[in-house]
């Protein structure tokens, strides 16, 4: 049994019937210990249950995982809330044992809070039929875009850039969004109209760009080990990408 499981475990054992959000408020200790020093454990737990409670499905969800999830945010020094947009607990069901699990998902915002730790500044944008828009990569590279305020029209491409520190160049990547849509279709398995990728199709493709972005940038290793936890389910059985019913798992957002 893995070391979150016992703690679960244990957890589950200090009182009848435990509720998820009593087991949320048992592990504020473990939480504290796990957060950045200036983080409040107090507030963690907070926005935690705020966002258990705005979830429904989320109540449903095995503790293990979601307990799991929450500590996963809380060794990044991220915030579970729908709010800030840091990282989120996604309800997936496993289809092999017939649970609900939480699965630990990063934000876009997230992604360039790990990435400022690193001394980067990461700054995601998606382009418009009607802007002024003009890249080339290369020796000599370049990026121009001048939005036109009021925009209407459909989106044409999505960008990250990336600032830094001292004399070095920006570096960027920019995705079309056909490539975008390629992504999402041979990732996302999901096609409910429920999928973040119907629901918040605009974050979820400045996350798809950002995350490439910081592949090709050195990172310290807490972002690194932001990057592998992403889209992860804690559990105590073996799981794999083919038991949930959304194989974004697999995906590099």
């Amino acid at each position: 049994m893995s070391e979150l499981a016992e703690k679960v475990k244990n957890t589950e054992l200090k009182g009848d019937a435990k509720t998820l959000v009593d087991m949320v408020n048992d592990m504020e200790a473990e939480f504290a210990r796990a957060l950045p020093l200036a983080t409040s454990a107090k507030r963690f737990v907070r926005i935690a249950l705020t966002t258990l409670r705005t979830n429904p499905k989320l109540m449903t969800c095995t503790a293990q995982s979601v307990l799991g999830g929450l500590m996963q945010a809380a060794q990044l020094g991220l915030e579970i809330s729908d709010v800030l947009g840091e990282a989120f607990l996604v309800p997936r069901t496993n289809r092999r044992l017939g649970t609900v699990e939480a699965t630990f998902q990063l934000g876009y915002r997230g992604l360039i809070n790990l990435a400022g730790r690193s001394g980067v500044t990461v700054d995601p944008h998606e382009v418009y039929a009607p802007d002024e828009f003009d890249f080339r990569y290369g020796t000599e590279a370049y990026l121009h875009h001048t939005p036109v305020l009021d925009r209407q029209g459909d989106v044409t491409a999505f960008y990250a850039v990336a600032l830094f520190p001292g004399d070095r160049q920006p570096q960027f990547t920019v995705m079309s969004a056909r490539q975008m849509e390629e992504h999402r279709d041979k990732f996302a398995a999901d096609s409910r109209d429920n999928s973040p990728w119907h629901t918040n199709y605009v974050a979820m493709a400045r996350k798809t760009v950002v995350r490439r972005l910081l592949t090709y940038l050195p990172m310290a290793p807490e972002a690194s080990t932001g990057l592998a936890a992403d889209a992860h389910v804690v559990t105590a059985s073996p799981v794999t990408p083919h038991d949930l019913d959304i194989v974004e798992v697999l995906d590099e957002t």
